[in-house]
């Protein structure tokens, strides 16, 4: 899967997610998944992505719990829609966002900005509300979470490639 095709997903997926806030976001989260496992040809990794989904979800659990922030949306402890987001977040980390390995300070901006701007424009579309120190303390958190998730990424594909051989050929990424 190209990193074009890998960003474009992720972006339908996050604005279907956040505008329509409907469980039907898990639908399209498997979706994105099952197209991950069909055309990602590398050996790939899961127990490092689904543990930065279970993080993320955590840290958006804790950030409703305490007031930080509010999403809207039917869901258990969280909207669906944003259990969707984090179960394909983590997917772009190697993918479309790649050019972020190795980049701590790069990641931090990027963290800052990007994701926080993604939670500012959840709330300008009315899945989330917060007030601008909120949505402020959101952004600085995104500049240590997502280089956090790439020092992650990385000593969990160390262990788990050094523990487990490969069970795909590998193949240059298409």
């Amino acid at each position: 899967m190209t990193k074009l095709i890998n960003f474009a997903l992720f972006q339908a997926g996050w604005f279907l997610a956040v505008i329509l806030q409907t469980p039907w976001a898990l639908l399209w989260a498997a979706l994105f998944i099952a197209l991950h496992i069909r055309f990602y040809s590398q050996v790939y990794r899961w127990q490092p992505l689904l543990i930065i989904s279970a993080l993320g979800l955590v840290i958006d659990v804790v950030w409703q719990w305490s007031s930080l922030i509010h999403f809207d949306g039917p869901g258990l402890y969280m909207p669906y829609w944003l259990m969707a987001l984090w179960l394909i977040f983590p997917l772009t980390l190697q993918h479309s966002l790649s050019w972020l390995t190795g980049k701590p300070l790069l990641q931090a901006f990027f963290g800052v900005v990007g994701g926080g701007g993604s939670y500012w424009a959840g709330t300008r579309l009315g899945a989330a509300t917060t007030d601008t120190l909120g949505i402020s303390l959101v952004a600085l958190l995104w500049g240590l979470w997502l280089p956090l998730f790439y020092w992650l990424l990385a000593r969990l594909q160390q262990r788990s490639e050094s523990a487990t051989p490969p069970t795909r050929a590998q193949a240059p990424e298409r």
